[in-house]
């Protein structure tokens, strides 16, 4: 029984007799079919003759028995419900290729007559769509099956059903719109599905079977062990009369063969056919689809994955012809440091081969700004980070390329309710300097917006593979059972999710707010007593060490420095012992970090192999520190100097030449810069004093 308003737009859907519902508009033109001048020409019979012979040709060559069935328009057979006059019903693709052309079609297989005899006792079509029914198909079934000298199953009608009340696509696009009752059968009671290619899965996965836009290029297989079953194979290339799921004419020959392939095309794959060796190939293709007379030059798996692509980067991009549109998403964001400008002091050195090369002459800080989203896909592994809004726009992306933005959203992702926030989002977030600086300064930014730790949830880091990870987070009171390690849990989706863009640019681009911070963080008196001169030393197997440190210590301690290293101390002690230090002198590495917790007017030593970086470089401008640097080679100089000539040399691949080799340093430059320090503490000079 139908449910309908018997106003249809005209333009595209004609409303009949016993409210039969034709499509008579859209981009197909159907009328046109059955105009005195058809749009089925002469010239497209003739190119259908010849592919159709050719195909014939080419599969009994190959010993393969080939059929064409065309799935008649539902005017070309129930032309009688039609409330207004059909110019030339014999416009028919399929009435004018069996006029023209039968004697020499035989692999043709032309169901209209049989159709026309069961008019009055069979539903071949919906009433409310333009597809054939369930009896439709069978009866088409039945056809192929006397065609290929096989019996039909015609057990088939016995079948588990179901009845259900549905909106078919033409009853969907009357103004009110109708549906009707339709019986489903469920035919994969023998044949079960041994393979899905890609665009089958992704749409079962992602609830997308009935999208119009990904079913052209679904591809299965059906296998059925059945004693029953015919021990033929068989290769379908149809569409939508045939179907990918097992209701319609593919599962009727599932239930009948022993093997059967599904390619959802109107053209041939010959290399798939080839490699399969199937007994049959059938091509099944809607009357209306006949104007377009396809090219046999499919090759499905590429096909499908161009596809597949497409559909991702249309959905994401908002291509309005897709019928409809991610809506825009609401993302709150904030800025809660303005950029800045702060001068940048010349580093001093004794090296003759460093001089004359203009420093940047002002450090120009990012603003830092807080997003704030609901439903935000996150997807982080430490090393590549991307988190996209419900309405397909990308709040944050690291490291992540065009392809991946299209393909990941459409992972499974793992909801998360409750507030979190993206914290340890770089892949540096095991390091000591990159944890400290990059990382953990963003607590204090939440704060300083507003925004109470105790209100976040959870918080998304890599892993916490440190000592100084668990330790820094629980002094801000954050415990464990608050932490989501997405090294092993990627895909997640968070009903609010809160992003701090904080971007220090190698410390050429620090905020002052941040080493601010880190000393309330880690707030310590500067004892007046006991002052020391510090020597950071790596232990040795340690990456970039300095190879010739057995010779600097003698030195060092004829000098009255104190030895040590970092490792093995914790945050608190490290930031105690750097509160006494009056100069710090150290390889390039994560120890430098701890001069936020020198008192401002340190004197900091740098020691560069080829591995030069202005990380601690612009930390010692923010601290208000003075800075030595001794370099290897001079021709690096500029890196440590100049923001563009450090980015030249910033890439994954550019540091793995040089981020774990160790260095020896120029004991002559060494003692230099020694007694240059030494200078600047007898004479209390001030920082705008070294400059000079």
């Amino acid at each position: 029984m139908m449910k309908s308003n018997l106003h249809a737009q005209p333009e595209l859907v004609h409303v009949g007799e016993d409210d039969w519902l034709f499509l008579v508009g859209g981009s197909n033109s159907v009328l046109d079919l059955y105009q005195q001048q058809s749009s089925f020409t002469a010239t497209m019979s003739n190119e259908w003759v010849s592919l159709l012979k050719q195909r014939a040709d080419i599969f009994a060559e190959q010993g393969i028995e080939y059929l064409h069935l065309p799935a008649p328009e539902k005017l070309s057979v129930l032309h009688k419900f039609y409330k207004e006059d059909i110019p030339n019903i014999n416009g028919s693709p399929i009435l004018q290729l069996a006029r023209r052309n039968a004697p020499g079609l035989e692999c043709v297989l032309n169901v209209i007559p049989y159709f026309s005899r069961q008019l009055e006792t069979v539903p071949l079509y919906w009433k409310t769509d333009t597809h054939w029914s369930f009896l439709g198909c069978y009866s088409a079934y039945q056809m192929l099956c006397s065609r290929l000298n096989v019996e039909a199953k015609t057990d088939l009608l016995k079948y588990p059903y179901t009845e259900t009340d549905i909106m078919f696509d033409l009853g969907a696009k009357l103004p009110e719109p109708a549906t009707e009752t339709a019986r489903f059968y469920a035919l994969a009671q023998n044949a079960k599905r041994s393979y899905a290619n890609p665009i089958v899965r992704f749409k079962e996965q992602h609830g997308l079977v009935n999208d119009g836009h990904l079913h052209v290029g679904s591809h299965v297989i059906y296998k059925n062990q059945h004693e029953s079953a015919i021990d033929k194979c068989v290769v379908l290339f149809g569409d939508s009369f045939s179907e990918y799921r097992p209701h319609l004419l593919t599962g009727m020959l599932a239930e009948t063969f022993r093997e059967v392939h599904f390619i959802w095309n109107g053209s041939i794959d010959h290399e798939y056919v080839r490699m399969v060796n199937p007994d049959i190939v059938i091509t099944e293709l809607a009357e209306r689809f006949m104007t377009r007379v396809p090219e046999d030059k499919l090759s499905i798996v590429s096909f499908a994955t161009e596809r597949l692509a497409s559909y991702k980067k249309r959905v994401f991009e908002g291509d309005p012809t897709m019928g409809f549109a991610v809506a825009k998403s609401v993302i709150v964001e904030s800025e809660v440091l303005p950029a800045q400008s702060y001068p940048l002091a010349q580093p001093f050195t004794v090296q003759e081969d460093c001089r004359n090369v203009n420093n940047d002459s002002h450090m120009n800080t990012n603003p830092v700004k807080i997003s704030q989203v609901n439903d935000a896909q996150v997807y982080f592994n430490g090393g590549r980070c991307l988190v996209r809004a419900p309405g397909g726009e990308i709040v944050t992306r690291y490291r992540v390329s065009d392809e991946d933005c299209i393909e990941l959203p459409w992972k499974n992702y793992r909801k998360v309710d409750g507030t979190v926030m993206l914290f340890g989002s770089s892949m540096g977030a095991h390091c000591y300097y990159h944890w400290m600086l990059d990382l953990l300064p963003k607590m204090g930014i939440l704060e300083k917006a507003g925004i109470k730790l105790d209100s976040i949830d959870y918080f998304l880091v890599r892993e916490l593979n440190g000592s100084f990870h668990k330790a820094t987070l629980e002094r801000l009171g954050i415990d464990k059972s608050r932490i989501i390690e997405t090294k092993n849990d990627s895909y997640l989706k968070c009903e609010k999710l809160i992003d701090v863009s904080l971007n220090n640019g190698i410390n050429m681009k620090m905020h002052h707010f941040i080493p601010d911070w880190m000393k309330q963080l880690y707030a310590t008196d500067y004892p007046t007593e006991n002052r020391i001169k510090l020597y950071i030393s790596r232990p040795k197997g340690v990456r970039r060490g300095v190879s010739n440190e057995d010779e600097l210590i003698p030195i060092l301690e004829n000098a009255g420095y104190t030895i040590s290293a970092m490792e093995g101390m914790s945050v608190e002690e490290q930031a105690a012992l750097l509160a006494t230090a009056d100069v710090v002198i150290s390889p390039h590495g994560g120890a430098l970090t701890n001069m936020v917790f020198c008192k401002p007017g340190a004197q900091v030593v740098e020691l560069f192999g080829r591995h030069v970086y202005p990380f601690y470089y612009g930390l010692a401008q923010m601290c208000g520190h003075d800075y030595h640097a001794i370099l290897e080679t001079g021709e690096d100089y500029p890196r440590l100097i100049q923001f563009r000539e450090a980015q030249k040399v910033g890439s994954v691949d550019f540091q793995k030449h040089t981020r774990a080799t160790s260095f020896a340093v120029n004991l002559d430059h060494f003692q230099a810069t020694l007694d240059a320090v030494q200078r600047n503490l007898d004479a209390n000079l001030e920082p705008q004093a070294l400059a000079s």
